[in-house]
């Protein structure tokens, strides 16, 4: 069984192991703007099993949050789509298929269930920033 921590440390270990050119990874939302392009997980929601009908999963959704200076606007627009791309060597979304369990027990499984495009990773701060959401579910054991 996997926490919110394990999932979010797990999340950030794999895009790290993929080593994307350029991109900073960390385990956590930051408190200031970071070096970027960026990535951080932040966990959302949890569905939780049912212990004691003695089925079911935990479900968790992580988001996994990413950040491309609008300094250069076709850049992060490169930056962005090759990141959010099914494959290829900067792409996210295939280090998590990848690996599904994240490098934790077999019990763990996890995959990319939805993308938000536009958001504002740093609501309230002026920034000139391009951002996305990658929506990652998780089920583990209960």
């Amino acid at each position: 069984m996997a926490t919110f921590t394990e999932l979010r440390e797990a999340l950030a270990a794999v895009i790290e192991r993929g080593q994307i050119d350029g991109l900073t990874v960390l385990s956590r939302r930051p408190g200031t703007i970071p070096v970027l392009p960026a990535v951080w997980p932040q966990p959302a929601t949890a569905q939780y099993a049912v212990p004691v009908e003695k089925r079911g999963l935990d479900v968790y959704e992580v988001r996994l949050i990413i950040a491309v200076s609008m300094a250069d606007i076709d850049l992060a627009q490169r930056q962005m789509d090759s990141l959010l791309a099914k494959r290829g060597e900067s792409s996210i979304r295939a280090l998590i298929k990848a690996d599904p369990h994240l490098g934790l027990d077999s019990g763990t499984t996890a995959w990319v269930d939805s993308l938000a495009y536009g958001t504002d990773p740093f609501p309230g701060l002026a920034q000139d920033v391009l951002g996305a959401t990658l929506n990652v579910k998780a089920r583990t054991d209960g």
